[in-house]
């Protein structure tokens, strides 16, 4: 990022206080830096005062810029320890254990958060109040509440009243900032002091010197017919330009965390570039697997040359091949028949509505399947893939196998019958004599195995302990995650 250019501070990601008072080596990874990397910012968590205080005065003696408390955050493993969204619960404990920090350094004290908890508790503007009372230098607000997540619209009308609460400190806007458009209406419609842009970023690295570039220029005599702006947005980087800033990610990588590690944590860091290559499934699907620097260099080599046929004289996508521009979600036209007033979350990524589902009936009007009846017959149609592979792999006639033992890890019980009927049927099929003798799976109890046929005894004991399952006259067919792909 300081090599594009444009950004002014950096943070680091959020760091544990009290493991980086026990000096764990992985708390120190994450705060490492190099001299052209300045100003940056430490971010800590943590809920005990003690520790976040010496914390901080440990961080100041390092020569860090500022430091910044995480009060948004909201994964489960940092708020149940009362850090990230849950400090926005309890407004005078965190007043006090902030004011112990900004007493502690001398150094600015900085705090980021989101609007509340949930829709019914934004208790933002308060706690920016009491935060400026207690010596916050500055407030950094996420437009989302920690039910949201990092779903959902950002409200901006949310953040404009964190920055009326406050009389004299900056109050910089943060979500869904993914082009300079988004970063202007985001400082005309709140009033922000500053932008702060994280996942944005990811995608294009040189968000925040276009940033600058658009909101600095004079205005052009005619408006965009797509926004309506006065001001000409810089151009995108170039496909080539892409490539380098890449290389040159992966080559830090490389250089702090080592050869092994950097690739492989590059693994995630790659497809987010690829973003914005047009068609990439040809890169993706083989970046994910990159080892070595050597492979990564190969792999890009392959992926350009078969980009050419998407691409003109020139070099630049054929237009159907180009991808929209970016729009952030407080920017999208409210669609009234995609609304979804009438819906309620339930269980994670699902949705329940309060009236009867009309896309299934219009499907049905059509004489096609309704979106339940396809998850049926998509998962009738993976496991029997996975039935028929597992026989395949191991010819379970030419070694006599009368029993298998089934290893199930994050399957619903509905998968898992369709999983054991299509491995009887594979069994029949190549007439194999295959007896299910024991179903290992953490969400599914031993009672609940009898609506499956599934005996639980082998040899008169229940095949649980390791000897029953090493034994040669049982295949263990395991069923991993179904991100994974594999089966063994």
């Amino acid at each position: 990022m300081r090599e594009v250019g444009g950004v002014d501070l950096c943070t680091t990601d959020l760091v544990n206080a009290r493991s980086l008072l026990e000096k764990n080596p992985k708390a120190f990874k994450l705060i490492e830096t190099s001299p052209a990397d300045s100003p940056l910012a430490v971010q800590l968590f943590g809920s005990v005062p003690e520790e976040m205080r010496d914390a901080a005065i440990y961080l100041e003696s390092l020569g860090v810029a500022s430091i910044d408390i995480n009060m948004g955050c909201p994964v489960k493993k940092v708020v149940k320890v009362g850090g990230g969204s849950a400090m926005m619960t309890e407004l005078d404990k965190t007043a006090a254990l902030v004011k112990g920090m900004v007493d502690a350094v001398k150094i600015p004290v900085t705090a980021k958060m989101r609007l509340g908890w949930d829709d019914d508790n934004l208790t933002a503007p308060d706690l920016a109040r009491t935060l400026e009372d207690v010596g916050i230098a500055a407030i950094f607000v996420h437009g989302r509440t920690r039910e949201q997540g990092f779903g959902g619209t950002v409200n901006l009308a949310g953040i404009r009243k964190v920055v009326e609460a406050v009389k004299t400190i900056p109050v910089i806007g943060n979500g869904d900032i993914v082009t300079p458009q988004a970063a202007k209406k985001m400082f005309d419609e709140t009033g922000c002091a500053g932008a702060s842009i994280g996942r944005g970023a990811f995608y294009d690295p040189w968000i925040f010197k276009r940033t600058l570039a658009y909101c600095s220029v004079r205005p052009v005599a005619e408006p965009d017919r797509a926004t309506g702006s006065t001001l000409q947005l810089p151009a995108e980087p170039t496909f080539t330009e892409r490539i380098r800033i890449m290389r040159r990610h992966l080559d830090l990588m490389i250089e702090v965390f080592g050869e092994e590690l950097g690739c492989r944590m590059f693994r995630k860091v790659a497809p987010w570039y690829a973003k914005r290559f047009g068609p990439c499934h040809e890169f993706n699907k083989q970046v994910v697997q990159v080892a070595t620097k050597a492979q990564f260099d190969e792999i890009l080599e392959n992926y350009i040359r078969w980009r050419q046929q998407f691409v003109d004289e020139h070099g630049e996508l054929l237009p159907r091949f180009r991808q929209p521009p970016m729009v952030a979600s407080f920017m999208r036209e409210a669609d009234p028949a995609s609304t979804r007033a009438n819906i309620f979350p339930c269980r994670k990524g699902r949705w329940k509505s309060g009236s009867s589902n009309c896309r299934d009936d219009k499907r049905n009007e059509r004489g096609e399947q309704s979106r339940d009846e396809r998850k049926i017959t998509q998962r009738r149609k993976r496991y029997f893939f996975l039935a028929r592979e597992c026989s395949q792999q191991v010819n379970l006639a030419d070694l006599g196998i009368v029993g298998a033992v089934v290893v199930a890890h994050d399957i619903s019980h509905g998968a898992l019958k369709l999983f054991l009927a299509q491995t009887r049927k594979v069994a029949e099929k190549k007439e194999i004599e295959l007896r299910i003798v024991d179903v290992r799976c953490r969400q599914i109890g031993r009672r609940q195995l009898g609506h499956y046929g599934v005996g639980c005894e082998a040899d008169g004991k229940q095949a649980e302990t390791d000897e029953n399952i090493k034994r040669p006259e049982m295949v263990v067919l395991q069923h991993l995650r179904k991100t994974k792909r594999e089966y063994h």
